[in-house]
């Protein structure tokens, strides 16, 4: 994560990351590495939109973020049907103007 748009990235989830001092990667994963799910993931969500100039319109956050409130690994036994979201996603969308499942899995 060396040029300007991962810089920029970078500290601007450094500065809203609500646990984990691991050096971010472009695989840190955003809600299983820095721990931000719910209504925190969903307002990291929009602050990226507005601070980047990224479309998150189409952004399906319930794919990708538990609801508030949700602690499933209290139940081992259930499996987690979320997808994944990680730094690298969140470039390529700020490279690409949006946010969305063609970004996402481009």
């Amino acid at each position: 994560m060396n040029d300007s748009i991962s810089i920029k990235l970078k500290q601007f989830l450094e500065e809203r990351r609500i646990n984990s001092k691991d050096p971010l990667t472009k695989e840190t994963r955003i809600e299983t590495d820095l721990d931000i799910t719910g209504t925190d993931a969903i307002q990291l969500i929009l602050e990226y939109g507005k601070h980047f100039n990224v479309n998150v319109s189409e952004f399906l956050a319930a794919e990708y973020f538990e609801a508030e409130g949700s602690f499933p690994w209290f139940n081992f036994n259930k499996k987690r049907n979320k997808k994944t979201l990680t730094i690298s996603h969140l470039e390529k969308g700020i490279r690409a103007g949006r946010l969305d499942e063609e970004i996402i899995n481009s």
